[in-house]
């Protein structure tokens, strides 16, 4: 052991790790655990520095929501790799301080106990994990250290979805809820959620005071072995009812026969409680057989991500074989849903996050209007990058519009804050441009379960009106104007990949009007106090926006989930512009594309 803490240190003065690699590699191997002992001795062996660099450049940082990262390595060693071949995934999780696995999993954990015994001596948690490789070995190591000191730990029988644990937490008054997924990001990563008593994914204020524990552990209270629950199906079935309660105009159902529909999980847990519902609700479902397998290598996809056209390929083929118009799938946590729908000219086309939530937002508000059930002094949250167009709509039919940071916590947040103050049932809509929807605060995240019954009955609503889904919206653009959005990442992976980040956001800040010859104006520094439309102080947030040149502007920040530096190009034009306008604005669009690209790679060159 002696010998290999030498060596490790004669290799960081040849130059070749960083000292905060080093730091975390020797606090590793203090911690006396022989498989991680074997996998750093293997990778100084093959004298691969760049990977135990990547692995052990930094902790993998606990954050608003929990934390994220790659659970299999680009590199996998004999050791990781077990007894299984080499195209399956590994035995183990991969070793490395920057990386999700048992040894980093498990300080948050019990970090997370001890803040909740602050309040109760045996609290009680509720786990759910997703498809993904390890995401049920992380939720059975989770439970064991909640049983082994005093937890009252809730489960379910199988993978289930992110909404469905918000639910279970509000419905059995639960002090938190803990999701194992890394939702749509790629098949090497996973990631450890956290919900609170609220059923809202953690923010900032009760982060900070968790991580206390990090840094400081309390003594945890061990006078008694905790417990476990299954969830029972009676407890599924009133979310599914929560679910229903989403459609609203029956007479879609009675008077149409059975909408065709074709439907995909993308390998996830989305299967669970969509099809169930589409049936119930009289849809003629077509599912994709292939993809309904649980698969944490989502090999039938590139990403299991629904807001890329790519991962409906097979969905498209099957709707092209069926002569079905429209198709939607979910992530694998099941809190994303995408669609495609078929154009006029007999294509299936993808709709972006924001077409699908006007939809929604357009559809909801028309027909509670009609029914006269519109609550009083209706509530329609959104995030700062989510499209302009819904505020319009919104704020046609009288909704105050209330304007969130990035993320769906923060609209989580927003209905626990309307819960104290008794006046949740105000809340009508909420949405992010990254395919998120939610229209019940009776769950606080977005929810996929229920954006499958709002696609449902909008396809439905569309075929009584004799229209397509693209026949809605462009009554919409007809009614509000045309809007257009453009997004885009810059991916910066591993050690070198955070500096790289953290100098673009930096320049950004101070020099972003120099990206062109034209004036560009500053419209928000997140990273400054600002207030909401409601006087709420935001999160510090590092997030900016801009104004690019007329109807044009720009929203840029660091993902707090990938390794990516995120783009958000925004355009609208006043109703009734020419298909010749709409062109020439989205050139407008991929030409600031391109401009911010090159001038982000010079920079870093």
């Amino acid at each position: 052991m002696k010998n290999l803490q030498t060596e490790i240190l004669e290799i960081q003065k040849k130059g070749l790790l960083s000292s905060s690699c080093v730091k975390n590699i020797l606090e590793t191997l203090a911690c006396e655990d022989a498989f991680s002992q074997e996998v750093i001795l293997e990778l100084i062996r093959a004298e691969n520095w760049k990977e135990l660099n990547n692995r052990f450049y930094t902790k993998i940082q606990f954050g608003t929501g929990g934390m994220r990262g790659r659970t299999i390595a680009e590199k996998i060693t004999k050791t990781e790799r077990g007894n299984v071949k080499e195209e399956n995934p590994p035995q183990f999780p991969s070793v490395g301080t920057a990386l999700l696995n048992f040894f980093t999993l498990k300080p948050v954990m019990l970090a997370l106990i001890a803040y909740l015994q602050e309040k109760k001596s045996t609290p009680k948690i509720a786990i759910a994990y997703d498809t993904r490789f390890f995401s049920k070995e992380f939720c059975d190591f989770c439970a064991k250290l909640g049983l082994e000191n005093a937890c009252f730990v809730f489960l379910f029988s199988e993978p289930a979805s992110t909404p469905e644990l918000s639910y279970l937490v509000r419905q059995k008054k639960l002090d938190a809820g803990i999701v194992i997924t890394a939702s749509h990001n790629p098949s090497h990563d996973n990631g450890f959620k956290v919900y609170f008593s609220d059923g809202g994914q953690a923010v900032e204020t009760s982060i900070n005071r968790l991580k206390k524990y990090l840094t400081k552990p309390a003594k945890l209270k061990k006078k008694e072995k905790g417990k476990i629950y299954f969830v029972k199906t009676e407890e599924e079935k009133e979310y599914q009812k929560v679910l229903k309660n989403l459609f609203l105009d029956f007479s879609l159902i009675q008077e149409e026969k059975p909408l065709r529909i074709v439907f995909s999980s993308l390998h996830g847990t989305g299967k669970r409680m969509i099809l169930p519902l589409l049936k119930d609700l009289a849809c003629e479902v077509h599912s994709v057989i292939s993809q309904e397998v649980n698969d944490g290598g989502f090999s039938t996809v590139k990403s299991p991500n629904p807001e890329n056209a790519e991962a409906f390929t097979q969905i498209i083929a099957l709707a092209n074989e069926r002569k079905i118009d429209i198709g939607i799938a979910t992530d694998p946590d099941c809190d994303r849903l995408g669609m495609v729908a078929r154009n006029k000219n007999g294509k299936m086309d993808l709709l972006s996050g924001n077409q699908i939530g006007s939809l929604f937002l357009w559809y909801r508000l028309k027909t509670l209007s009609k029914q006269r059930k519109m609550p009083k002094n209706p509530i329609v949250i959104q995030t700062f990058v989510t499209s302009s167009l819904q505020e319009k709509i919104a704020n046609s039919f009288g909704c105050e519009v209330v304007k969130t940071l990035t993320g769906f916590k923060y609209i989580g947040a927003k209905l626990a804050k309307y819960e104290k103050e008794k006046r949740e049932t105000c809340f009508v809509f909420g949405a992010e441009e990254s395919y998120g929807f939610l229209a019940t605060s009776k769950v606080r995240d977005k929810d996929a379960n229920g954006a499958g019954v709002m696609a449902s009955e909008l396809a439905l609503f569309a075929r009584r009106e004799q229209k397509s889904i693209w026949d809605l919206l462009e009554n919409i653009y007809q009614t509000y104007g045309y809007h257009s959005e453009k997004t885009f990442s810059l991916v910066f992976e591993g050690a070198n990949g955070a500096e790289k980040r953290k100098k673009l956001f930096a320049f950004y800040q101070k020099n972003f009007l120099q990206l062109s010859g034209k004036e560009i104006v500053l419209i928000n520094d997140f990273t400054q106090e600002t207030k909401d439309v409601e006087g709420d102080i935001l999160p510090f947030s590092e997030v900016l926006s801009f104004s690019l040149e007329k109807e044009i502007s720009c929203v840029v920040r660091p993902s707090g989930t990938e390794p990516k530096m995120k783009y958000y190009l925004f355009a609208s034009l006043e109703k009734g512009s020419s298909l010749a306008k709409r062109e020439e604005m989205h050139l407008k669009l991929e030409k600031w594309q391109k401009l911010i690209t090159q001038k982000a790679y010079q920079l870093l060159s």
